[in-house]
């Protein structure tokens, strides 16, 4: 809060006021955890898997989220390829059909066919 805000005096007055009732108190009881360290013991702290359980279920989580995505990224390459495959097998009919067509008539046909009317041609 900055220095001249008029909202100063009363936050002020609020926190004080919750301090007196004990309010703080309470909510440092509830939210804060307070643990007396044993005296008797010299020995350093050391972490044990329950404490490292989070860190081990976040990697096993991107393990299993990245062998997800390989799949779904096979599975999208297969289907691409097998689009492609048409494709070409497509394109490959298209141009026998143009080989025998060429067979029959010499000119080079290259443009679309006008099928509503089969006199008139694309020749170029």
């Amino acid at each position: 809060m900055r220095k001249d805000s008029p909202w100063k005096q009363n936050v002020s007055l609020s926190i004080l006021k919750s301090h007196e009732n004990g309010f703080m108190e309470d909510l440092d009881k509830t939210w804060v955890r307070y643990q007396e360290c044993d005296s008797r013991s010299n020995a350093p702290a050391t972490l044990t898997f329950e404490n490292m359980a989070g860190v081990f279920m976040l990697v096993a989580g991107g393990i299993v989220a990245g062998i997800f995505l390989i799949f779904i990224e096979i599975a999208y390459k297969r289907h691409k390829d097998a689009r492609r495959k048409q494709m070409q097998l497509a394109f490959a009919a298209v141009n026998v059909w143009r080989k025998n067509l060429q067979q029959y008539h010499p000119t080079d046909i290259t443009g679309p066919l006008n099928l509503s009317d089969p006199s008139v041609s694309t020749v170029v």
